[in-house]
């Protein structure tokens, strides 16, 4: 047996009972989190406790931020890359999910996801992101000019959701919308981590008729080992490699290869932040079929790219 323990000393500062209770508990889990078998005292100068800390301080406003519909989703556009072609065809969009503070100002996921990864929240908080997600895609179907696909994000523990297929299905038949309009992305790390219902959910979404994205694609060691196994149209590759692709011939060739890889399964593949002209060159050059990024476009309100589209018709 083994024992992980958090250590809180109490005194005429230290008193108020919730206090006592959350400081504590961040402890254990610095404690679990250090390798188990080990006693953290807390200390707010702590870095790892002050880590767990601010995670179960972020517990009652995603509760609250469910309950109260204060999540938003903005889109980014992702474009086809083509040589020679000085403005590429915008045909795809990613939802990205945010959450509005009390003043209304827009908090990156980044900063909560561990917390409602941790406190088992995530799955709530993608069928509120799916349910969403396909309202709008109903609507914008009906108003934009091109014909457009759109990628949703599924987090990890959608993977271990018995009934998120049939959920989904639904939602395909609620909103009337054709699944060869959606992606679904879900990141390396949660497909390989849990592989076994990774490969259901995947296969059923296909079954579907819509296609499955493997985000981050390259960020695990067993990038290429899974890769034949999981039932996937499309790699995201890794942000790391793309944004010095320009610059630096060891990412260069890391992005040429999982392109090549990819292709020779079949596969389509987007490159990620992308963010200047020259990156976008070079993986013209390479042969990628999609950029995404800030030099494409950054994230904006879903209500933007109606107008973006007419803009584009007109020019």
């Amino acid at each position: 047996m083994s024992a992980s323990i958090g250590f809180v000393a109490i005194d005429r500062e230290f008193c108020d009972y919730t206090t006592i209770m959350s400081s504590v508990d961040s402890a254990c889990y610095a404690a679990k989190e250090s390798g188990r078998n080990a006693l953290v005292v807390y200390s707010e100068d702590d870095d790892a406790v002050s880590e767990r800390t601010e995670e179960i301080n972020w517990q009652p406003k995603l509760q609250s931020a469910l309950e109260q519909g204060s999540f938003r989703l903005l889109v980014q556009a992702i474009t086809v890359l083509e040589k020679g072609t000085v403005k590429p065809a915008i045909q795809h969009y990613e939802f990205l999910l945010r959450l509005l503070d009390s003043e209304n100002e827009e908090i990156s996921p980044y900063k909560f996801i561990k917390a409602a990864e941790r406190y088992d929240m995530m799955a709530k908080i993608d069928r509120w992101v799916l349910e969403n997600a396909f309202m709008h895609i109903s609507k914008l179907l009906n108003k934009l000019d091109e014909q457009c696909t759109f990628s949703i994000n599924l987090s990890g523990q959608s993977l271990s959701d018995p009934q998120i297929l049939d959920y989904i299905r639904t939602l395909f038949a609620r909103h009337e919308v054709s699944p060869e309009c959606v992606w679904f992305e879900i990141t390396e790390t949660a497909a390989i981590s849990q592989y076994s219902t990774a490969s259901i959910l995947l296969q059923g979404l296909r079954e579907m008729g819509a296609k499955v994205a493997l985000d981050d694609f390259g960020s695990g060691l067993s990038s290429f080992v899974y890769l034949q196994k999981l039932p996937v149209d499309i790699l995201k590759i890794d942000g790391q490699f793309v944004k010095e692709v320009d610059i630096n011939p060891v990412a260069r060739q890391m992005v040429s290869a999982i392109d090549q890889m990819a292709k020779a399964l079949g596969l389509l593949t987007v490159a990620e932040f992308v963010e200047s002209a020259a990156v976008m060159e070079v993986l013209s050059d390479i042969g990628v079929d999609y950029a995404q990024g800030y030099h494409i476009a950054r994230p904006c309100a879903i209500e933007a790219i109606l107008s973006d589209s007419k803009a584009r018709k007109a020019a």
